[in-house]
């Protein structure tokens, strides 16, 4: 039966289409790389609500003092919306300007790309990165110095807190409202609207985190401080910590790399975590795993060490360990500010706050003008590395070659004689990693019961697999000695000739007598 020509290319193109799907699935299927440069996953973009809802406010300086008379002027100076997000609960929101009320759920708010008050203050910007969200994981309250903060609600009450202590300690009007009573919106004073100088605001928040259950408070102080401090740097993963030694387990069933840890430039304060990707072209069934040898199935956040484990599915003499690759993906904040606006409210004139704001020329669109959104930003850098060979070195019985304990082994740089590195062997093979080069294998002290081995072994490593290097040794040959044997046989020859003369001398001097 004829085909149709039609047919014949349809055929052909299908093929060409399925062969062309095929490679980029092959070629794809194991890649995890990811595109470094600047992310904004899932930073809003549209109009978004809060989820902000009446009476949820938290004073927890307020809670740390209540003991105390003395401070109950400046309660009122320390309340903060309890974990105030977006409606998805995706990112927190922070107010650049104090004593202002809260954005309700029915507020619409939006990014306003080209808002001439976006946040370029780095100080701010750091305190946002380094206090709480949703994005860095290595922040301040990861370093643990002042104790454990499990809350949430904490965690942001000492971010905003910040936030506006910074801005009151330097000083910053970009994002204070100046109410026309000497007073801007962003200070700290008292209830007789005395303002409060700044070492008395410190002294307040040292005071409170003093007491028992509140030194978390001193996150406050350590935030202001490091942000006034902070000078941000490009940071690169720098050093990899890893010293070309192996673990070889199950009688070479495995091979297991010492703990390996990325570290960063003197600067790490901007380090969030790590990603990890593995290329294993030669199909090993190379993996990671943790401290505690624990397989890792997610490689997308780590802050520590890790291994890599290499099952050895055939002989250990003919992997090459230099083709599995690591890429390590080193995450680092970068210090960008977004700004939102609410674009719908009511001011009604019977709310001082929005009167404040209408005494400042306030309308729907200045109401929150300075809402910081609580997102960190990051850039990638990413930094690579191969695993290297080594070589197995093996003292063996020339017998059965099997391992032999006991035996001083020592290997010479050829190149360099002062370069050794003399080990005692035991009952399991010696592995070694070496650069490449030329390299000598000598015995200098035998195992008890052989025979000392003295021609060395030459070899050389061009780290294209790992080597296998053997020195065998002969069992000692015990000579009898014979010559002892012989003169024993003589003395007794001897002693016996000795007896029988002497007898036979009595038996005839005896015979005489008695014929006499």
């Amino acid at each position: 039966m004829k085909v149709n020509s039609k047919y014949k290319l349809a055929f052909f193109s299908s093929f060409i289409i399925i062969l062309i799907g095929g490679l980029l699935i092959s070629f794809f299927k194991n890649s995890y790389a990811i595109t470094p440069g600047i992310v904004n996953n899932n930073l809003p973009t549209n109009d978004f609500t809060t989820n902000y809802s009446s009476n949820t406010i938290n004073n927890y300086l307020k809670d740390a003092l209540n003991s105390s008379s003395t401070y109950n002027e400046y309660y009122k100076n320390f309340e903060v919306a309890s974990n105030l997000k977006t409606n998805n609960n995706s990112h927190p929101l922070y107010s650049l300007m104090k004593n202002l009320t809260f954005p309700k759920t029915t507020e619409s708010i939006k990014l306003l790309d080209d808002n001439p008050t976006d946040i370029t203050d780095k100080g701010i910007l750091y305190i946002i990165s380094q206090g709480y969200n949703t994005t860095n994981k290595n922040n301040i309250f990861s370093r643990k110095e002042y104790g454990e903060v499990a809350s949430d609600n904490i965690k942001q009450y000492i971010t905003q807190i910040a936030i506006w202590l910074y801005l009151y300690e330097n000083n910053n009007t970009t994002y204070c409202i100046d109410t026309g009573a000497g007073i801007d919106a962003c200070d700290f004073y008292s209830g007789n609207n005395t303002l409060l100088n700044i070492e008395s605001v410190k002294s307040v928040i040292k005071t409170a985190a003093s007491n028992q259950n509140y030194n978390y408070l001193n996150y406050i102080l350590k935030l202001v401080d490091e942000a006034k401090n902070y000078k941000e740097e490009v940071s690169l993963l720098s050093t990899i910590n890893y010293d070309n030694s192996y673990i070889i387990g199950n009688d070479e069933k495995y091979i297991e790399t010492n703990l390996i840890t990325p570290t960063v430039q003197s600067n790490s304060k901007n380090f969030m975590y790590y990603s990890l990707e593995i290329k294993d072209p030669n199909n090993y069934g190379a993996y990671f795993v943790n401290s505690k040898n624990e397989k890792i199935t997610n490689t997308d956040n780590f802050t520590g060490s890790f291994k890599i484990y290499i099952p050895v599915k055939e002989n250990i003499d003919k992997i090459d360990l230099s083709s599995v690759e690591v890429n390590i993906y080193g995450y680092f904040t970068k210090l960008i500010g977004y700004n939102y606006r609410i674009t719908s409210s009511s001011v009604t004139s019977e709310n001082s706050v929005d009167n404040l704001m209408n005494n400042y020329g306030g309308n729907k669109y200045q109401k929150y003008s300075n809402l910081a959104l609580g997102y960190t930003p990051y850039e990638i850098v990413k930094t690579s590395f191969k695993l290297s060979n080594f070589v197995k070195v093996s003292k063996l019985d020339i017998t059965n070659s099997e391992e032999l304990p006991g035996a001083t082994l020592e290997i010479t740089n050829k190149n360099d004689n002062l370069k050794k590195w003399v080990w005692k062997s035991t009952d399991k093979p010696y592995y070694i990693y070496l650069e490449n080069g030329e390299y000598k294998l000598c015995e200098t002290l035998a195992p008890t019961g052989y025979t000392l081995n003295t021609n060395c072994v030459d070899f050389i490593v061009d780290n294209n697999n790992i080597k296998a290097v053997q020195l065998f040794n002969e069992k000692e040959i015990i000579v009898p000695n014979t010559a002892s044997k012989i003169s024993k046989i003589f003395y007794i020859i001897g002693g016996l000739l000795v007896f029988i003369g002497i007898v036979t001398f009595g038996f005839v001097y005896t015979y005489k007598k008695l014929k006499k």
